[in-house]
Formats: C-alpha cells, structure tokens, sequence
C-alpha cells in the first residue's frame, strides 16, 4: 500500500548518491595519484632495495582497490524492505585508553517483499520469497523500532544501513 503512493524519486533525490558518487571518484583518483607519487619516492630513496619497492607498490595497489570497491558499491541501487521487526538489539563497545563509548544498533527484519529504486522513480522487484536480514541501525530510528511491527524501511546500497524508516 505504501509502496503505491510514494514519490521514489523524490527520495532518491533526497539521498544525495550523486554527491557520495562524485565525492567517491575524487577520492579514488586522489588516492591514484597519491599512490603513484609514493612509489615515485621510494624508487627515488629505494633505488637498490626491491623489497621495499614491492612492499610499498603492492600496500598502494591495496589502498586503491579499496577504493574501487567501495565506489562500485555506490551504483547500486538502493533497496525498500517491508516486513516484521522479529528482534532488536545494542552492541557497546568501551575504548579502554580514554572510556570513551561507540553504541552499535541492529535490528533483525523478515523481509516479506523488497524491491530496488532508481533515479526516475522506477521499483525493480528484488525478492520474492520472505527472508530475514540484520540491518544496522541510526540511534534516532532505533526508539522507534518496536519488534512485532510492520515496517517500510529504506536501505543504503553500499553499507546495508538503514537510511529511514517509511
């Protein structure tokens, strides 16, 4: 019923993916560049030492097929599940050197019908059959989850994080 009346490009629109897009694309030439630039320098200091030439090639070749990856995970589309909340829970982790305390949210979710958006609007059917998936989830949204209910949630492409609750 929800997915009927909403505006799906609207909040495509709203999730600013070209922004994270373009954003990812400098990053991965920066880190091209940055890459080429440090193996220029240690061929320089480096010249008889082969050892460290293929350590630092092959620690920039790294760096930069994780940056490949994490661009290509920002084409796909982002995806709207409906289904039951079955649990929820918290996850704290305490940083022993200064106390400090990072709070980690997940909720599990029997994903009864999904599908994927794009820019114009368009739902493309993703699953057919019920599945269960563990999303992470924002603190503010976390309140709000109340296991047994029916929820429309909007998932981010590239990390399974839930972007907001419809």
């Amino acid at each position: 019923m929800i997915a009927q009346m909403t505006n799906w490009s609207e909040i495509y629109r709203s999730l600013q993916l070209d922004t994270l897009k373009t954003s990812g694309i400098w990053m991965y030439i920066a880190s091209v560049v940055s890459g080429f630039i440090m193996i220029f320098l240690a061929g320089l200091f480096f010249r008889n030492e082969a050892t460290v030439l293929y350590f630092v090639v092959g620690i920039v070749v790294l760096i930069v097929l994780y940056f490949q990856w994490r661009l290509l995970l920002l084409f796909k589309s982002p995806r709207v599940f409906t289904g039951r909340i079955y649990d929820k829970y918290e996850k704290r982790r305490v940083n022993d050197a200064d106390g400090s305390e990072k709070l980690y949210c997940f909720v599990k979710m029997e994903v009864v019908s999904s599908f994927s958006i794009d820019k114009y609007g368009n739902t493309h059917d993703w699953n057919e059959q019920p599945i269960r998936v563990q999303l992470n989830c924002p603190s503010h949204l976390f309140e709000y989850m109340v296991k047994g209910t029916e929820v429309t949630l909007l998932i981010m492409p590239h990390n399974d994080y839930i972007a907001r609750m419809i």
